[in-house]
């Protein structure tokens, strides 16, 4: 019987390692799918029309909602918040954050009447997302603040805008301007570590703030906080002695809509060797240069036309080198759980062809070796 010939197909190769620096313990992890998940959450200080929801119309979402309108009278404190006061017993002291969420406007930072006549129907109030030591009273008790935030026109102009804020014990280090739109669906990160505080808004390869001086990286335990309020801050004698007062919450809708937040002390790589040939691209969901622990990566091959994936080969973390402990698995996309190292390889092949692959390129730690089946 004449043997059948075998035909060389090229293939397109992805090595993912998914690499610890140490085991990350999560403090807070919520994507809002079942209720509020995270049993620390605080609501204790929602105050007036504020309220904080999952939302029924849009399940998934943590709904924090202003419902003007609403007199403040001076003196009342319309609040919509989620506080996981619970953080400054954990430990260590540092830690990872990111966010996902939109807003419902961009605080009156686009009303026509300007800075100097702002029209409260764009929004008012403060609203924010990040880490801080629970403190607006900093002549008892010193701020520390890591967070993003927005504070609307009829505010001290100092700080107002929509900014990231790092104080540390009352000075502060940066007002970076965010110059982004916040309706638009953004993801927010903190690293925050003793010697490296870097901050970031949706590229996760670029920050928009960093520092490595540890004077300038608050050194005590934060809580992690998002809200929108109607605060109204003055400053007479400069920063940081606020003066509180509040707005009249206009008859429209503002609220923030938080995805997913995660919170976590360590953080594992995923770091990406591709031998790109005309075969095809594989696209990798979220695409960041550091994941919590837990955090689902979706693997998605996509090959040119006349092309098709073979299979995923998945190592067993444990033997991560050892073919004989791999696991194929022709799922497209592949969703690979960021819990353990992990050495996933994606294989190409022409058409729907079931033909043994001859060469096969594998790139694993930079270095390259051609492997050939028998």
């Amino acid at each position: 019987m004449p043997r059948r010939a075998l035909f060389p197909l090229k293939a397109l190769v992805l090595v993912c390692t998914l690499a610890p620096i140490a085991r990350g313990e999560i403090l807070v992890q919520d994507t809002f799918t079942a209720g509020f998940e995270e049993p620390n959450w605080d609501f204790s200080w929602n105050r007036g029309v504020g309220s904080s929801t999952v939302d029924a119309n849009a399940p998934g979402f943590a709904h924090l909602n202003l419902n003007g309108p609403a007199p403040a009278y001076g003196t009342i404190y319309h609040n919509a918040e989620l506080i996981n006061r619970n953080m400054t017993y954990r430990v260590p002291v540092y830690c990872d954050l990111e966010i996902r969420l939109r807003n419902s406007n961009n605080n009156g930072h686009d009303s026509p009447g300007g800075p100097n006549d702002p029209d409260p129907n764009y929004g008012i109030g403060s609203r924010g997302w990040g880490l801080w030591n629970s403190s607006m009273d900093p002549l008892s008790k010193p701020m520390n603040t890591i967070w993003f935030s927005s504070i609307s026109p009829q505010s001290d102009p100092l700080i107002s805008g929509t900014r990231l804020w790092v104080v540390k014990q009352n000075i502060p280090y940066a007002f970076q301007d965010l110059n982004i739109d916040l309706t638009e669906w953004h993801t927010y990160r903190i690293k925050w570590r003793p010697d490296h505080l870097a901050a970031y808004v949706d590229d996760m390869s670029t920050p928009i703030w960093e520092s490595t001086s540890a004077g300038q990286i608050p050194d005590v335990a934060l809580n992690f906080t998002v809200w929108v309020d109607n605060y109204l801050m003055t400053m007479p004698t400069g920063f940081p002695n606020f003066v509180i007062g509040y707005l009249d919450v206009p008859a429209i809708q503002q609220y923030i809509d938080v995805d997913y937040v995660r919170i976590y002390t360590q953080e594992r790589t995923l770091t990406l060797d591709m031998v790109n040939g005309s075969w095809g691209t594989v696209l990798v969901e979220p695409n960041y240069p550091a994941y919590a622990e837990g955090t689902p990566v979706t693997l998605t091959a996509e090959p040119i036309e006349g092309k098709s994936l073979r299979h995923w080969q998945v190592y067993d973390p444990n033997f991560p080198d050892d073919a004989n402990h791999a696991a194929e698995d022709t799922n497209n996309p592949l969703v690979v759980t960021m819990d353990a190292d992990q050495h996933v390889t994606a294989v190409f092949k022409c058409g729907s062809s079931g033909m043994a692959l001859l060469p096969v390129v594998v790139v694993v730690g930079g270095m390259m070796e051609v492997r050939r089946e028998k």
